[in-house]
């Protein structure tokens, strides 16, 4: 038997490493005095001793294995832990807080470190990529958090009055912007506060039961058969833009009657202009709708347009992804992002840049579209608009149901009467 005790010693100083807690080095030397028993036992030509060995062996390579599903109890702590402050950290992203994103990542990341270190074989490499995650996270609110305090630091003495609800940025050619800024929805929120910041405004101004609100708010993702989750901050990432052509898994719209007796078919932006545009400049005079169906919409779009031109702030033209250092841009992919108020909540619709075109003569858009100009945005909102209400046969209520979907405004209703019929007016706001 002495020619085993250069294995069994391995195997001691296993053992002493795991009462040590030094399991990473412990597994090392179990494994090395395994494989030295294993060599010699293959030569030992008494069947007794042979058969003793073997069963030792299988004990040593249980105890290994044993280590490597059984972390250690400061291990099981640390992941625990670092679950939580994940959690943690997902959920003020949701909320859009940033500064809680930011401390909340940075301890995470922090903690799946020490887990690493504390861990082998596979929890190891999962703990090393987790704080990878989180640290990659951490650097990006950061970053936001930097472009939070220039756009707070531009603005000094702005009232909460000079914000409308939705948070939305200014636009171009209006307050002076930091080249590097995001829209203003995703960083004109407190850092440092640690209050509700919902996503809904049904949240604001009342205590509620966050749980049943969160379950609301899923239940209202589905529309007209098709499902509109939330925007949140990861939706802005133009990462999520780039690739091959994006074609919608949902399909095109259906279309409406006209378009369909002309025999409409879908066309890229790239096969309808020269040299497209998402916007060549924001006019609502220059709006128009085909021919053939009325609907409200395109009046809501130019009311928007000519809005942001007289007051320099951003009502819709914002709203529409992907930004290139927050400004909206022509996708790569053809895939875009329209937010639009909806159910309660700031929802992403997702349409690709295929358009209703006529099939037969000269090129022309069967939509509402830019008047003489290349430009795509009026076109791209209500293909998306229509996605939402399922065709582009719905014919729109009045276009205050519109703008609150587009920007959150809600519009006085006066209602006009004949003379005869008494005169007056009334109003009605929410």
């Amino acid at each position: 038997m002495e020619r085993y005790d250069a294995g069994l010693k391995i195997i001691a100083g296993a053992q002493i490493a795991k009462e040590r807690n030094e399991l990473e080095y412990a597994h090392s030397q179990y494994v090395k005095g395994i494989e030295e028993l294993i060599k010699l036992v293959q030569d030992e030509k008494d069947a007794n001793v042979a058969l003793l060995v073997r069963k030792h062996v299988s004990k040593f390579m249980e105890e290994a294995e044993n280590l490597l599903n059984n972390p250690s109890e400061h291990a099981r702590e640390l992941r625990k832990r670092a679950a939580m402050i994940e959690g943690r950290a997902k959920d003020a992203e949701k909320g859009f807080k940033i500064g809680l994103a930011l401390q909340y990542y940075t301890e995470a990341a922090d903690t799946f470190t020490a887990l690493r270190h504390e861990s082998f074989g596979e929890l190891k490499k999962w703990a090393g990529e987790k704080a990878l995650a989180a640290l990659n996270k951490a650097e990006y609110f950061q970053k936001l958090q930097k472009c939070t305090t220039k756009t707070k630091g531009n603005n000094p003495g702005k009232s909460a009055d000079d914000a409308n609800i939705l948070g939305l940025p200014s636009a171009p050619g209006g307050e002076e912007e930091d080249a590097y800024s995001v829209p203003a929805n995703m960083t004109a929120i407190d850092p440092n506060d640690e209050g509700p910041n919902p996503n809904s405004l049904t949240m604001v101004f009342a205590r509620v039961n966050k749980a049943e609100v969160e379950k609301i708010l899923i239940q209202g993702n589905q529309i007209n058969g098709k499902f509109f989750e939330r925007f949140f901050l990861t939706d802005a990432d133009e990462k999520n833009y780039e690739g091959s052509a994006w074609k919608d898994p949902d399909g095109y719209p259906k279309l409406s009657e006209v378009q369909r007796e002309s025999h409409a078919r879908w066309g890229r932006p790239s096969q309808i202009f020269l040299s497209p545009y998402l916007f060549h400049s924001l006019e609502g005079r220059v709006i128009v709708q085909s021919s053939g169906y009325s609907h409200s919409f395109a009046l809501s779009l130019s009311v928007c347009a000519d809005w942001e031109r007289r007051f320099g702030k951003s009502l819709i033209s914002r709203s529409i992804y992907p930004h290139v250092r927050g400004i909206p841009v022509l996708s790569r992919s053809g895939r875009y992002v329209l937010k639009m108020l909806v159910n309660g909540a700031v929802r992403k619709v997702c349409i690709d840049e295929f358009l209703p075109v006529k099939s037969e003569g000269e090129v022309e858009l069967m939509c509402s579209s830019s008047l003489g100009r290349e430009e795509i945005w009026a076109c791209l909102y209500e293909k998306a608009y229509f996605k939402l209400h399922g065709s582009y046969d719905f014919t729109g209520w009045t276009s205050c149901e519109d703008l609150h979907a587009l920007c959150g405004w809600i519009p006085e209703e006066i209602h006009l009467h004949s003379m005869e019929g008494g005169g007056g007016g009334g109003g009605g706001g929410g």
